[in-house]
């Protein structure tokens, strides 16, 4: 359960990022703030149900952009919730590709 001081960060929140499957968090990242929802199938009806417990839990939660994956159903959710807010889908694995060029291993 995310804390008060989570969810007033939430709040002011204008940009999202989803992705259906985040595997791995390149080394250029510090830190990936993550909304955990396991489903047993991806459903557009079942991404709605998840965007509308966080607008219930964060009424202010208004992004006006988001970047999301090539699931079409969960960007589909987030368009029924944030109509209004501008969606680039299918970018999130051409851009953990170019990333991963600049990440190194030890």
């Amino acid at each position: 359960m995310a804390t008060n001081a989570q969810l007033e960060l939430l709040s002011s929140a204008t940009q999202l990022y989803f992705d259906a499957a985040f595997k791995v968090l390149p080394t250029i990242y510090y830190q990936l703030f993550t909304l955990f929802v396991v489903v047993s199938r991806k459903t557009t009806e079942l991404y709605v149900k998840v965007f509308q417990k966080v607008q219930q839990l964060v009424p202010q939660f208004t992004p006006t952009c988001a970047m999301a994956d090539f699931e079409e159903s969960s960007v589909a959710g987030f368009q029924h919730i944030c109509p209004d807010a501008g969606v680039a889908a299918g970018v999130g694995s051409t851009m953990r590709k170019q990333l991963s060029k600049f990440s190194t291993t030890v």
